[in-house]
């Protein structure tokens, strides 16, 4: 799927309910040891094409050029509701965007038990034949086959057919069959499983309902952005409280394209946002289509689960209740216990998950835009804009080994009571389904889900750390110390490497450090795209461990036009370089470091003015440049 349809996919998600789901690879074929298995896929949320039984009449998968299609030709009608609705008359619009939600979504209705009110079946069946990669035509899933060729044999892969509005059980055994017909079909002994957003739910629910069964079916199983603890979307349109977050909206955007150009700084304030005011008009009749989808109920995360369930009607949804209820009792809240069982039988599963995002529908709670980090990883989690104090210890609950790191780099993560510890990974910045615009996740999930040699832990292969942050030319560079896992810095670090990911030229401004006690020299520097520069440290790092730090780069690029000529990237680190701090029982949690303001001091009018502008940001860079010029003046005058 190309950005722009992926992007188009993302918006109707948050008005139509469906996240963006489909796995994707990168265009450029990468070489991997492949094992000779045959690959089982499960696409994301809404990956898998749906048809009315009596007809055979194709309904899902949502054709987004027709729906751009049909709303152009009507956008003459469109054009005065929006204006109304600018004047709080949300009916307008809501009366003028039925139809289409009809003609889109109202067969998919379901009844109070959950169950399809229509008679709708996958298009695929459960069935070597009919979800073999090249029997498939004009499936959603093409656009991923796309991506597969020239990095393993097409003939090597199956699609899992799947109702989207079913359990993740009934989808789970939907898979068992799928993978049984395979192997009698190939005569291999096991095969791969790979999946991404709610197909790592479903590969997780099979795992946990038949782990025996899958270590002697299966050797990989690699999930990616996983939505095995749940997704905030569908808690918050449940809840009907979706409140879209503009600036995580930008930056979402941003990553997948590419841009270099960092809109979302122009973006200090909040405006009242259209898009808001659509789902409003629209919720009503979207709940009445989707509000008993199964499969919305076995998304909602554990820790609100309770809340979110008294929606429903105890007597009306008895069974809806009753089913999705057990499936949070007994799979949800039991995945280390469920997914051990799956490893100890010898299936090697890999977790990969974004954090660092706050939810694009609104919620606080740190995420990869649509699943809550804690829900995809099943650690314990700060909220969205705080982090653990310094000093912090881990819990241990599920690594209690005191030489293995399982706190992030940015201390809001405590991978230790995860649900895999060993065998999880986290990219801090990337945005949900975007694994094949970050050459780091894409390149280990590639590895992880079919080759011959997937890393059997986090501490196997120095390339791959735990804790990664995603990079592309939206994100400009990303740095690390020499010598330190990614994330982290000691007295043994002599060097910041800094990768220019963008494809201009870029000159490095300023570098700094906070609360470290580090500096760096020779920082005027110019790089090209893809190249890595060296920066001396300089200073002496602070003695003491489990501190957070960071790393603010500076930088302009050369030869653009770019709307944001100077930007920065600030990355997290952790000190470990001495006795641990010591932890504040009192104040275990402290807001996220926020980058020095310098108009903090301002006047409120001046303060007032320059966030409205959208230009603090840029003169905060511009404060940051000042700060190292005085810096190299001074040492100059202190030599001579």
């Amino acid at each position: 799927m190309n950005f722009v349809k992926k992007s188009v996919a993302v918006l109707l998600a948050l008005l139509l309910v469906f996240s963006c789901g489909i796995v994707a690879f990168a265009e450029t074929p990468q070489e991997v040891d492949y094992n000779g298995n045959p690959i089982v896929v499960v696409g994301g949320y809404g990956g898998a094409q749906l048809k009315l039984r009596e007809n055979d009449e194709v309904i899902w998968y949502m054709n987004t050029d027709e729906i751009l299609h049909d709303l152009l030709q009507n956008l003459i009608r469109l054009v005065p509701d929006l204006a109304l609705m600018k004047a709080k008359h949300p009916e307008f619009l809501a009366k003028t965007l039925r139809p289409y939600l009809d003609k889109y979504l109202g067969k998919f209705k379901t009844d109070e038990n959950g169950e399809s009110v229509y008679d709708i079946t996958p298009t695929l069946e459960p069935t070597a034949e009919s979800a073999h990669a090249p029997n498939i035509e004009n499936e959603a899933d093409m656009d991923l086959l796309t991506h597969l060729k020239g990095i393993v044999p097409l003939e090597q892969c199956y699609f899992l057919g799947f109702d989207l509005r079913c359990h993740a059980i009934d989808n789970a055994n939907r898979l068992k069959m799928l993978i049984d017909s395979v192997l009698e079909a190939t005569g291999a002994d096991k095969v791969d499983l790979m999946g991404q957003s709610y197909g790592g739910q479903v590969i997780a629910t099979y795992l946990s309902l038949y782990p025996q069964e899958a270590g002697e079916k299966v050797e990989n199983a690699a999930v990616f952005v996983p939505a095995m603890g749940g997704a905030l979307l569908a808690y918050d349109v449940l809840m009907d409280r979706v409140a879209l977050d503009e600036r995580s909206l930008l930056e979402y955007i941003e990553f997948g394209f590419g841009w270099e150009t960092d809109f979302h700084q122009l973006l200090n304030t909040s405006p009242e946002f259209l898009v808001d005011d659509i789902v409003k008009a629209i919720m009503p009749q979207l709940l009445e289509i989707a509000g008993t989808w199964p499969s919305l109920w076995d998304f909602i995360p554990l820790e609100l689960f309770d809340e979110a369930i008294t929606r429903l009607d105890p007597v009306k949804n008895a069974k809806l209740i009753a089913d999705t209820t057990a499936y949070h009792e007994t799979i949800m809240a039991k995945y280390h216990e469920n997914l051990t069982r799956a490893q100890n039988a010898g299936v090697t599963i890999t977790i990969i998950a974004g954090a660092g995002a706050k939810a694009l529908s609104g919620s606080d709670i740190n995420s990869d835009g649509i699943i809550p980090v804690s829900g995809a990883t099943g650690a314990v989690a700060a909220p969205f804009g705080k982090r653990f104090n310094d000093g912090y210890v881990p819990r241990g609950t599920t690594c209690s080994d005191p030489a293995h790191h399982h706190v992030s780099p940015s201390m809001e993560l405590d991978l230790s009571t995860a649900y895999l510890p060993e065998n999880t990974w986290v990219c801090d910045g990337l945005y949900h389904g975007m694994e094949e615009f970050d050459e780091f996740s894409r390149a280990l999930f590639i590895r992880q889900a079919f080759s011959a040699h997937p890393l059997k832990s986090v501490h196997e292969d120095p390339a791959f750390p735990q804790f990664h942050a995603a990079s592309n030319a939206s994100t400009g560079l990303i740095a690390k110390f020499d010598r330190s896992p990614e994330g982290f810095v000691s007295d043994a670090d002599t060097a910041l490497l800094v990768k220019n990911y963008s494809a201009s030229k870029m000159l490095v401004l300023d570098i700094s450090s906070n609360n470290a006690g580090i500096d760096f020299a020779d920082v005027y520097r110019v790089l090209n795209p893809g190249e890595t520069a060296t920066f001396a440290v300089s200073g002496t790092l602070h003695k003491v461990s489990a501190v957070k730090t960071d790393v603010t780069v500076t930088y302009t690029l050369l030869g653009t036009s770019s709307a944001t000529p100077t930007a920065q990237r600030r990355m997290d680190f952790t000190i470990l370089n001495g006795p641990t701090a010591s932890f504040d029982e009192q104040e275990p949690l402290v807001d996220v470091d926020a980058e020095y303001d310098y108009f903090s001091f301002t006047g409120p009018i001046f303060r007032f003015c320059v966030k409205k502008s959208g230009l603090s940001e840029a003169m905060n860079v511009l404060f940051k440049i000042l700060e190292r010029l005085q810096k190299l003046l001074t040492a100059m005058l202190i030599r001579r």
